[in-house]
């Protein structure tokens, strides 16, 4: 039987706390501290201590991260229209579905709309693996993190209520890829807020998977360290753990960023977002 290491964080503060406490490797030899000018590009920081400064309040990157999720939300802000258009007005019958036998033809408005409460108050859950290819720019990663915003707000706007995941799987390099190394921490619970102070940083800056998580990765045992090649290359990114439980639930699991991300641009982002919203409208 394969062992994975998996390690499960509360939330973001608990995560914070752990990878700033004892770690075997030396400061100057830690990936998530390094400093110089291709590392603040690559990390969005300039330093360990920059990012850490930010985990709980991104204030510079608030109104960005803002205006792209209005701009991805902008297309799709009346969805109790889109849905009067897709059904029949009160009192037309499925004439279609009687001639047809169907014994559950009738009013076809009545039908939907009980179907669509019915999934109101449903918990849609969101995993998000932040693991990103090395040429995924910060425009990419922050457009993203904006997108899930947006598509949480319309999910919570309809009644459902989001529960949110980060992770960070990756593999051994080579042929020893039986293992996974994950690790986890609560985004948002179902039963609070949407807010973009709180989320920014964890959803949509590069230091949270280049600081933050590389330094979840330093602090695993010796041992660990060695397998997963963890102090040369980071591991490999890999598909978390989870992703078919989730996605058979009905969730949402967004994979790595790959350099030919979705999410370069406003119009594909939206799209996304259209996407899955109409899915989980409709229930599949």
């Amino acid at each position: 039987m394969v062992e994975h290491t998996i390690r499960t964080f509360p939330s973001l503060g608990a995560m914070i706390d752990y990878v700033s406490g004892p770690c075997d490797v030396p400061a100057w030899d830690r990936k998530s501290h390094t400093v110089s000018p291709e590392r603040t590009q690559f990390t969005g920081t300039k330093s360990w201590d920059e990012a850490m400064s930010i985990t709980h309040r991104w204030d510079e990157g608030i109104a960005r991260i803002d205006a792209m999720r209005v701009a991805i939300s902008d297309a799709d802000r009346a969805p109790r229209t889109t849905l009067r258009k897709s059904v029949a007005p009160p009192g037309r019958i499925d004439i279609g579905g009687i001639a047809a036998g169907d014994p559950a033809a009738g009013y076809l408005r009545r039908r939907q709309v009980m179907t669509v409460k019915r999934q109101q108050g449903k918990v849609i859950r969101v995993l998000v693996n932040t693991g990103c290819s090395a040429g995924v720019t910060t425009d990419t990663i922050m457009r993203r993190g904006a997108a899930i915003l947006a598509l949480v707000d319309m999910l919570e706007a309809r009644g459902f209520r989001a529960d949110i995941m980060g992770c960070a799987p990756i593999t051994a390099p080579r042929a020893r890829a039986s293992r996974i190394m994950e690790h986890r921490w609560i985004v948002k619970r179902p039963e609070e807020r949407v807010s973009l102070a709180a989320l920014a940083f964890g959803l949509a800056h590069p230091s949270m998977h280049r600081r933050v998580v590389f330094a979840a990765r330093e602090c695993e045992s010796a041992a660990d360290r060695t397998y997963f090649d963890i102090v040369r290359t980071m591991g490999s990114s890999a598909t978390s753990l989870m992703a078919n439980e989730v996605i058979a639930s009905g969730g949402i699991y967004l994979d790595r960023i790959p350099t030919d991300s979705p999410f370069e641009d406003d119009d594909s982002a939206r799209a996304w977002v259209k996407g899955e919203v109409e899915r989980i409208m409709s229930g599949r």
